[in-house]
């Protein structure tokens, strides 16, 4: 049987190039920030030439601009997986996707240390990153106060403090797993999801155990 490989246009190849060359910088940006990233190192970190960044995008600025599209994309993408939950579940089910170890594509934890790390003031990030970091605190608080009226949560807490304190443990989380690859991630979820249900589960039966 013969089998027919179809040869991929030339612009399959710039997408990908494209593609490949945003998640690079992605990790860069998450690593480093936005300011030390060179388009250089986002071509050599691609698999490409040191040039190719500059010939497809033309300028950091330029790049800058389309990696924080990305980065919007991959976050608003990992973040719709929420949606069907509400209250306690919806929150542990956020913290147990986001510490899953990724196998080789970082996009999800790239560009949540990315929205999360800053308010988006610094160059290169713009408004539309202070954006979803305000979507993805205020999500996180409304998942405790729904948690609180459905009985899930025990009445009391602070729904804006706690979500701020879990946004700034996500984001510094992240940044040890991306120093340290040997940093356990998995781990560290399970740790932090433990201490959340413990914290601030009802104790009156309605909460989860």
């Amino acid at each position: 049987m013969t089998v027919r490989r179809t040869r991929r246009t030339q612009e399959e190849r710039r997408d990908e190039a494209a593609r490949r060359m945003l998640a690079a910088g992605a990790r860069l940006v998450a690593e480093r920030g936005p300011e030390a990233l060179t388009l250089a190192q986002v071509g050599q970190a691609a698999g490409y030439s040191r040039g190719l960044p500059a010939h497809h995008f033309g300028s950091k600025a330029e790049f800058l601009h389309e990696l924080m599209q990305y980065v919007a994309a991959e976050f608003r993408a990992a973040m719709d997986a929420f949606e069907t939950e509400e209250g306690l579940p919806a929150l542990l089910k956020m913290l147990g996707s986001f510490f899953e170890r990724p196998t080789s594509d970082y996009s999800r934890l790239c560009a949540l240390r990315i929205v999360l790390s800053e308010p988006g003031t610094r160059p290169g990030r713009g408004h539309d990153l202070a954006a979803l970091r305000q979507q993805t605190v205020r999500a996180l608080e409304k998942w405790i106060r729904q948690g609180m009226e459905l009985g899930q949560i025990r009445a009391g807490v602070d729904a804006r403090m706690t979500s701020l304190l879990l946004a700034t443990t996500l984001c510094g989380a992240m940044g040890l797993w991306l120093e340290d690859h040997q940093f356990d991630l998995e781990a560290a979820g399970s740790q932090l999801a433990e201490l959340v249900q413990h914290g601030l589960a009802a104790s009156d039966g309605h909460g989860l155990r």
